[in-house]
């Protein structure tokens, strides 16, 4: 499957950058690999971007792949001992979803009058603490992810699937990246054709070496 690299300029993320009235210490970006825009990579709040000469036809489906702490909802900046528990971002309540944000991800799984997909996590929480923090269709992120797919009129649009970290990550920071790289080509693997992805992310937990892996 052919995949390009398209860029993100800042007036189309005016819908989710208006929950933000002044610089976050986390930077949403978004990375996308198929031909709606032209082609680019733009980390927001940065002047970084990574152009790429490429064309493609469209393709048949948009899928989101998403983040949870610091994308969908606030982690509060909390931390133990030095390590932050989802993220750095304190402007929200631990908890908060960011206002706007499923309706944002809906709108760009349409783009071009398509079919939408759900949104697709690569999350950094360790698949050995599912118990806990595991995000499953009574989960209150995941109710309002279906709650706004149902007033656009899209019943069943929302999140899933789920794909999550290890300990070894959280032992290792760095390493974060890397494994949501990998379940990203996990996820591929498990695709039909004709699927593109939109990658939507922050600059708190190695969301950024991720996305650019994927390019």
């Amino acid at each position: 499957m052919q995949q390009s690299v398209e860029v993100l300029f800042l007036s189309l993320l005016l819908p989710f950058l208006l929950l933000l009235s002044f610089p976050p210490p986390t930077c949403p970006f978004l990375i996308s690999q198929s031909s709606l825009l032209g082609s680019s990579f733009h980390i927001l709040g940065t002047t970084r971007s990574l152009k790429v000469d490429t064309s493609t036809s469209l393709s048949q489906y948009i899928q989101i792949l998403s983040d949870v702490d610091d994308t969908l909802k606030s982690s509060g900046g909390v931390s133990v001992g030095s390590i932050p528990l989802g993220g750095v971002d304190s402007q929200y309540p631990r908890g908060s979803t960011y206002p706007g944000v499923f309706q944002f991800m809906l709108e760009l799984s349409k783009a071009g009058g398509r079919r939408p997909m759900n949104i697709a996590v690569l999350t950094a929480r360790a698949e050995e603490f599912k118990a806990a923090l595991e995000l499953k269709p009574s989960s209150p992120l995941c109710m309002k992810a279906a709650e706004a797919g149902r007033k656009a009129g899209v019943e069943g649009w929302g999140i899933g699937p789920v794909l999550y970290g290890s300990v070894a990550e959280w032992v290792n920071q760095v390493n974060k990246g890397r494994r949501k790289f990998a379940n990203f080509e996990v996820l591929r693997a498990q695709n039909f054709g004709g699927v593109s992805y939109v990658y939507v992310g922050d600059t708190g937990e190695y969301d950024e070496e991720a996305g650019k892996q994927m390019l």
